[in-house]
């Protein structure tokens, strides 16, 4: 039962009484404080904000011509695809004179047997090699650059556009980036250059400019200017909505943590 607690005597009352029984003094109720607010803590500190999608930006304001064209994006593929080959160049000559310095007399001997049998063992193992190779350069060449908060590859670049999110114009993501690649490469070699055809007619007749790839990974390729523009392009928060509860979570990490000098991880594959 509640009970009021006399100021003179310091005796228990019964909440209905207006004098104390022990003393006959007035009582008076004195009114409980508030309770402070609960400051967050733990799991609740480390995941304020991650609630909070970033505002995105609408692809309906972009105009036609703000999206790449069909020669940029031709331009751009033709340069790219010379500095992978040239990449690939490095790396397959590279790794052959590494293995001919460790180990010559097995360099040799390899080259010789497959020399001598163009169906042989060697020459299976050789041609799977150059094409494993060939396939990790490309996707690393892919994934890479246009994961990277520069949003394209050099020949990209250098025809003026990059590669964005068409939900929200900023940079993709990792998952993204590696399906477009994934499905860019497997579209571009099926039925002996029909894919390639296919990719060239989606360019060209799709409002966004959109090769089958872009379809399939949710990309479009707009022109640099109009990233920046729009102050998407840089590598800040509007870039890349996707790093906004990075930035978010750190600090609060560091300060639950009592890292006061922490800083949120940055880079050009966060």
């Amino acid at each position: 039962m509640e009970q009021v607690t006399c100021q003179a005597c310091r005796a228990n009352n019964p909440a209905s009484a207006a004098f104390c029984n022990s003393c006959g003094a007035g009582l008076q109720r004195v009114p409980e404080a508030p309770a402070p607010p609960a400051t967050p803590t733990g799991w609740a500190l480390a995941t304020a904000g991650m609630d909070r999608a970033p505002e995105p930006a609408s692809t309906d304001e972009l105009a036609g011509d703000e999206y790449a064209s069909w020669w940029a994006r031709l331009g751009a593929a033709l340069l790219d695809g010379f500095i992978v080959v040239f990449v690939f160049g490095l790396i397959a000559g590279g790794s052959a004179l590494l293995w001919w310095a460790l180990d010559p007399s097995g360099f040799e001997e390899f080259f010789r047997l497959v020399d001598e049998d163009d169906n042989g063992a060697e020459s299976g193992i050789l041609g799977f090699g150059v094409i494993a190779l060939y396939l990790l350069t490309y996707l690393g060449w892919e994934i890479g650059w246009t994961r990277s908060r520069g949003m394209g590859k050099p020949g990209q670049r250098m025809a003026g556009f990059r590669v964005a999110d068409s939900n929200h114009l900023g940079r993709i993501s990792t998952g993204k980036a590696v399906g477009r690649s994934c499905s860019k490469l497997v579209v571009n070699t099926v039925g002996s250059g029909v894919g390639s055809l296919a990719t060239a007619f989606t360019i060209g007749l799709s409002d966004r400019h959109q090769a089958v790839h872009d379809m399939m990974a949710s990309t479009v390729c707009v022109r640099t200017s109009a990233l920046r523009r729009r102050g998407l392009l840089g590598g800040g928060a509007a870039a890349d909505p996707l790093a906004t509860s990075h930035a978010v979570t750190a600090p609060a990490r560091a300060a639950g943590s009592g890292d006061s000098g922490a800083l949120p991880r940055t880079g050009p594959f966060v």
